[in-house]
């Protein structure tokens, strides 16, 4: 009976019709953190599974269309501790020597590949709604791309910090490990490494330092100026209702332009530019003003009405709503 169950879903394609038969101006978007891909579906998936079900059922009831793409998290060091067993191999060294790189990463998404069939089965016979087709892989380049463009953004907006975290290491795979690798077969081995720490005659200056940020009142509006001392980079941020011209934002401050670059987020233009040379005390403090403080380590945050939030709480409130309103417009 639950064969032919599945084949009826499947013939009459229940699931695409619970996505196409909606709302196309009502969306819910579901982020479902990926299974790993390093090996066959257990008991264990089932639970968390059915649950991560149950949310997008209940807003395709609501009338909301949920596309549900299904995803595989295929990075880590599972997947290559399991090729390297089915290889006879152990560890960074065999790999180079005895297999080479390009025909172990070649293994490694044939296994990715050959597990997919496996989820495929446990996913219709629990009757999760899943987009198993045209699933995204975190190795596909695509995606990647991705992850370090926003990471790119994330970084040119003065919003990561550098810290230190002690971590386990795998002498033989040469790498740090993750805390869910750390209990797979952990064990304390010797290390033959020898490590010397030397004193510096002179401290390292610090390389990422903090940016300077503030808002500027001009005769023409308000706006957000920010530097980031690092990069030699200003970027603008007019505030809703106004009208800037950046050309006389860069006279003013008598900039030597190398690049400028404009984008547009919800139909308002932003502008970034690089600089030349070294920048004046008084450029990078920004004549004429306010310089804004923040004792968090997220930094602070101006609205495009000129409010300035610096409560950690109130910070992840405010990107929270911004990140909706942008996927809805994207």
């Amino acid at each position: 009976m639950m064969n032919s169950l599945i084949e009826f879903w499947k013939k009459n394609k229940i699931f695409q019709r619970s996505i196409d038969e909606r709302n196309s101006g009502l969306h819910f978007r579901f982020f479902d953190g990926p299974p790993f891909a390093s090996g066959t579906p257990h008991f264990g998936h089932l639970l968390a599974s059915s649950i991560k079900d149950l949310i997008p059922r209940f807003w395709t009831m609501k009338g909301y269309q949920v596309e549900r793409k299904w995803g595989r998290d295929c990075h880590g060091l599972p997947v290559e501790k399991a090729v390297e067993k089915s290889l006879g191999i152990d560890g960074k060294r065999d790999i180079e020597n005895k297999i080479g790189i390009e025909k172990f990463t070649k293994e490694c998404r044939k296994y990715v590949s050959d597990t997919n069939d496996a989820w495929q089965w446990v996913i219709d016979h629990i009757g999760r709604r899943a987009d198993i087709d045209n699933a995204y892989y975190t190795m596909h380049l695509p995606f990647m791309e991705t992850v370090i463009n926003c990471f790119d953004s994330i970084y040119k907006n003065n919003q990561v910090y550098r810290g230190f975290k002690g971590q386990r290491y795998c002498p033989s795979c040469a790498t740090p490990l993750a805390n869910n690798e750390v209990s797979d077969g952990y064990q304390d081995k010797t290390d033959t490494t020898v490590t010397v720490k030397f004193k510096m005659k002179q401290e390292k200056k610090e390389e990422n330092s903090d940016s300077l940020q503030g808002y500027i009142q001009d005769e023409e509006g308000k706006y957000l100026l920010q530097f980031f001392e690092k990069e030699h980079q200003f970027s603008v941020y007019p505030f809703a209702g106004t009208q800037v011209e950046i050309t006389n934002i860069i006279n003013d401050l008598g900039l030597e332009v190398v690049t400028c670059e404009k984008q547009k987020v919800l139909n308002r233009a932003y502008y970034h530019f690089t600089v030349k040379g070294e920048l004046t005390k008084e450029q990078t403090r920004f004549k004429r003003t306010k310089v804004e403080n923040s004792d968090n380590t997220l930094g602070i945050q101006f609205l495009m009405d000129g409010t300035i939030v610096s409560d950690p709480e109130e910070m992840q409130k405010v990107f929270n709503d911004f990140t909706t309103l942008v996927l809805r417009n994207t």
